[in-house]
């Protein structure tokens, strides 16, 4: 299946469709805990669309500082890979992995053995070819063979030497994108129209300490979403280029979403650090979600907790420094 082959099912373009009319104008309110590190002084602020969310974005630096030392990597990665250096290559991925959190031992370990056999720049390439959101490339064409492993650190990596826009999937973009499909799955639901729903088109993964990021934790109507998979590289890489084709397609259709910005991969790295945020910690979701999970309107001086504090869900990994995975 291509490009245009995969927007042009009914469910992804009705979802589509959705994304372009709701987003910008998608009441929110975050209420996110200090990390010394990554969210130093927290947040508390109610706000409308995904723009205002990415303007919230925070990584150890806000959107101005973080998109400046993201800037640097990605031409980093680009002239390391590009000018068939394995050591460079090696090094700036490291960086990437650092400035996510995600410099972990299995990363490593595969890094080192391309590293060993002089195919770390070329196998990046390859894989590059693979994820372009503006080529005739195929999701079939992603397969166990062609991309042997995918995780938190590595979706960093491809995402940054690509040029067309294609986003960091891990799973806080993936708890958001599956989060808002449930929501499109509801109201389409509530109207005449019937297209069966496909919630394995998108996935999460756990969040740090007592952070939310599994959308069925949120209540009935929002089961089915499955949990990023380690084991199958090639499911997630597919899960990348699929939201990067949604992402490029929405843009299009709202020519006002980061209108401000010019290049279409731009305004894909703005669309992604919206995500991001949104998919921070869904205990405290858009506004639009109390309304459809309580069924009452709320006024812009209320807002709920989905989960009282001490019934949140933890992740297996324990409490902690929030970081990216």
């Amino acid at each position: 299946m291509n490009r245009q082959e995969y927007l042009n099912q009914p469910d992804v373009n009705k979802f589509i469709n959705w994304l372009a009319t709701q987003l910008p104008t998608l009441p929110m309110h975050f209420v996110f805990s200090k990390s010394p590190k990554y969210v130093p002084n927290g947040i508390n602020t109610q706000l409308i669309g995904i723009s205002a969310a990415q303007s919230q974005y925070q990584w150890g630096g806000d959107w101005d500082s973080v998109s400046k030392v993201l800037t640097t990597l990605r031409e980093q990665i680009n002239d390391a890979v590009r000018s068939g250096d394995d050591q460079l290559t090696y090094n700036v991925s490291r960086a990437i992995l650092r400035w996510g959190g995600v410099d972990n031992r299995p990363t490593i370990d595969f890094l080192d053995n391309l590293r060993s056999q002089n195919k770390l720049a070329a196998y990046f390439l390859q894989v590059e070819s693979l994820l372009r959101l503006d080529s005739a490339n195929r999701l079939s064409d992603i397969t166990s063979l062609s991309v042997p492993a995918f995780n938190s650190g590595l979706t960093k990596i491809h995402a940054l030497l690509d040029k067309t826009g294609s986003p960091i999937y891990d799973g806080r973009v993936g708890a958001a994108i599956s989060t808002l499909y449930h929501l499109y799955r509801i109201d389409l639901e509530s109207s005449s129209e019937s297209v069966p729903a496909d919630h394995s088109r998108f996935a999460f993964d756990e969040g740090q300490g007592c952070q939310v990021r599994d959308p069925k934790l949120l209540g009935a109507q929002f089961k089915g979403t499955p949990k990023l998979n380690r084991k199958k590289p090639m499911e997630w890489a597919r899960r990348q280029l699929q939201l990067g084709w949604i992402m490029r397609e929405v843009l299009e259709r709202a020519p006002e979403l980061f209108g401000h910005v010019k290049e279409i991969s731009e305004r894909c790295h703005h669309f992604e650090a919206g995500l991001f945020m949104m998919g921070y910690d869904l205990s405290e979701p858009p506004r639009k979600l109390w309304r459809l999970l309580y069924l009452r309107e709320w006024s812009h001086e209320e807002s709920k907790q989905v989960f009282p504090r001490g019934a949140r869900a933890r992740s297996t990994d324990g409490a902690g420094t929030p970081r990216c995975v």
